[in-house]
């Protein structure tokens, strides 16, 4: 089989998409991953081919209205505008020539990326996406893009919405929102880690992500979160990515480890509680290791994401509290400091949270693999 893997430069969008492509070669089908320039570094391994990128002052200056509006304004602009017309546009034209050239049997497509989308429906060559969050904040992804695929293809929004959607959220935090979804884990079982609170203090790991640290807006977020631990009868380590130095965010207590990185899953396994900003790939690893959260969501869909986590009992979401809903991008207030303090006490006495959590990890550990659901 021969198949076009088509992402956008995002890690969070095509991280999930790095299994795929590994079962696919090593299955023996013939793989092309598809994005544009921006994505090369993370798709390097494999045989890549790349398309246009949009004007970067048009994209900016829709960015710079979107991040100092409110959430659903600026989610319609980013979507709808930047993600669908301007990304997406600017791919067609070389991915129509990939699919000419390449002739794939099947298109595998992060949701955000929509130029494969187009051209696999004009082809009339199937295709599936690779779920990076909730579904639904894909079925909002959808939504914001559905004005311009209806303006390409009248159908087209209702095709990739009918089409299929792998996804590793279990079902009993995430409800089905597309008819064709399907379940799996990624590898052989682990289920719920058992390392939680092993050391004489609790270890609290905190990350925002890799975006956050490059959003100058959102840097203040490391003194607020240092301050918190550093009152608390805790050990920590917070990272900040590979764009951001850690020396740059502040005096660290003494009770704290600040570094680029960390191994992920590790630091997970170690941890009484997650701290983190509601980007889908963190609360994923933390639900597939059984260990609580606090997130404090920051921007994108990470509000759905925080509020999943709350509802499901999986721990406790410190939200932007203004009238009118969120803004774009969240900027600490003056109280925020000792919410994240008093939630973070909450989770660290609240046994239920541990044990709904390992619950939900357990369940995860017996999806079917990606092998069993995807053989060839």
């Amino acid at each position: 089989m021969r198949v076009i893997c088509a992402s956008t430069a995002g890690a969070g969008h095509f991280s999930p998409m790095v299994p795929w492509i590994e079962h696919l070669v090593e299955t023996g089908n013939d793989v092309l991953v598809f994005g544009p320039p921006g994505l090369w570094p993370a798709a390097a391994r494999w045989e890549f081919r790349s398309g246009e990128t949009a004007d970067p002052a048009e994209v900016g200056a829709i960015m710079g209205r979107a991040m100092a509006g409110r959430h659903e304004d600026a989610a319609a602009m980013v979507i709808g505008e930047v993600f669908a017309r301007l990304n997406s546009g600017a791919l067609v034209p070389a991915m129509r020539a990939a699919i000419a050239d390449f002739r794939p049997d099947l298109v595998l497509r992060d949701p955000a990326e929509f130029a494969s989308a187009r051209c696999a429906a004009e082809a009339d060559i199937r295709q599936i996406r690779i779920g990076h969050g909730l579904s639904i904040g894909e079925a909002t992804l959808l939504r914001h893009a559905r004005p311009i695929l209806e303006q390409w293809s009248p159908g087209l929004a209702d095709l990739v919405a009918d089409s299929g959607y792998f996804t590793r959220f279990p079902s009993c935090v995430d409800p089905p929102t597309f008819a064709a979804t399907q379940r799996y884990r990624e590898g052989a079982a682990q289920g719920p880690l058992t390392t939680h609170g092993d050391a004489e203090l609790p270890f609290v790991y905190v990350t925002l992500g890799t975006v956050a640290p490059t959003i100058a807006a959102l840097l203040p977020w490391y003194a607020v979160l240092l301050e918190v631990l550093d009152g608390l009868p805790v050990c920590a380590q917070v990272t900040t990515g590979r764009d951001l130095e850690p020396a740059s965010v502040g005096l660290a207590p003494s009770n704290v480890e600040v570094t680029h990185w960390a191994n992920q899953r590790v630091a997970m396994a170690r941890a009484a509680v997650i701290v983190n900003h509601g980007g889908s790939g963190t609360v994923l690893g933390a639900l597939e290791v059984g260990c609580p959260q606090l997130v404090v969501p920051l921007f994108a869909d990470q509000g759905e994401n925080a509020a999943m986590v709350e509802r499901a009992g999986l721990g406790l979401a410190v939200t932007d509290q203004a009238k009118g809903g969120p803004a774009a991008i969240r900027r600490p207030g003056p109280d925020d400091a000792r919410r994240i303090h008093h939630s973070l006490q909450r989770i660290l006495a609240a046994d239920q949270m541990r044990l709904r959590s390992r619950a939900v990890a357990a369940q995860m550990s017996e999806l079917p693999t990606l092998l069993e659901v995807f053989p060839n």
